[in-house]
Formats: C-alpha cells, sequence, structure tokens
C-alpha cells in the first residue's frame, strides 16, 4: 500500500509542475504580441464529466501568419477545460468560421498561439487542488 501512495505522489508532483508551468506560460502570454488571425473551424466535442455527465470541449482552430510563414493553432486559453452547453452555445457563436480575431503569438516560438491570454480562476483551482492532494500524500506516507 506504500509503494502505492508513493507512486500517486509521483503523478501527483508531475500534475504540479505541470500546472505551474501552465500557470506561467498563461502569465506571460500576456506580454505576446498580437496578429490577426481567421477562425478556420469552430466545432466542440462532447467529453464526460466526474459525476458521469456530459460537458464539452470547444474547438476553435485559426490561422495567422508571423515572418511570412503560416501557422494554425486551436489553443483558446491554456486551462482548456470543459464548458456547459450554455458556455459552449456562446463560445461557437462568438468565433464563427470566417472570423477575423486577434491572438497573442510565442515570439520566440510562434507555433504557440492563444486567443484569451492570462490567467484564470481555474489555474489557481487546479494548481491549488494538486498541491492540497500532494501535501495529504506526503503526510499520510510520513505518518506511516
Amino acid at each position: 500500500m506504500k509503494i502505492f501512495l508513493y507512486i500517486i505522489a509521483m503523478f501527483t508532483t508531475a500534475g504540479c509542475v505541470k500546472s505551474l508551468l501552465k500557470l506561467y506560460k498563461a502569465y506571460i502570454s500576456t506580454k505576446w504580441p498580437e496578429y490577426s488571425a481567421t477562425i478556420v473551424e469552430s466545432a466542440y466535442e462532447e467529453v464526460e464529466d466526474f459525476e458521469g455527465g456530459v460537458v464539452y470541449r470547444v474547438i476553435i482552430t485559426y490561422r495567422y501568419m508571423v515572418g511570412g510563414e503560416q501557422y494554425e493553432n486551436s489553443n483558446y486559453d491554456f486551462c482548456n477545460q470543459s464548458v456547459h452547453q450554455y458556455e459552449r452555445e456562446q463560445l461557437l457563436a462568438r468565433y464563427p468560421v470566417g472570423k477575423i480575431i486577434a491572438v497573442r503569438v510565442n515570439p520566440k516560438n510562434p507555433a504557440s498561439a492563444v486567443i484569451v491570454a492570462g490567467v484564470t480562476y481555474w489555474h489557481y483551482i487546479w494548481s491549488i487542488s494538486y498541491f492540497v492532494f500532494l501535501y495529504l500524500l506526503l503526510k499520510a506516507l510520513l505518518n506511516w
């Protein structure tokens, strides 16, 4: 049982690191330059939530040019959480195919872009959740 907790702690640590990297990337994305992009796909896919219900992952794909080279991306924000039906409808209406939008593009890696730059409350929720879970795991292991 203790080995199982160590394995879970290892995966949770990896989740903490990944969460912090997303938080950092979201933060610095606000400083990236803006470019014009054209929406080429505005769709969604159904995803099962934790309770067995249905939520949606919105797929907004856009093309943009940087330095004479064309790129395509579908990164909406750096959290990529699921949305409910009413949010899905709002996002699809806001980003129809053919619409020209502004995106933030990573100047060091133009293939990396985002529509909504910056940190959202979801970044904090996921980061805090990972660290609390890791803390509880480590406390359990130390008290074993």
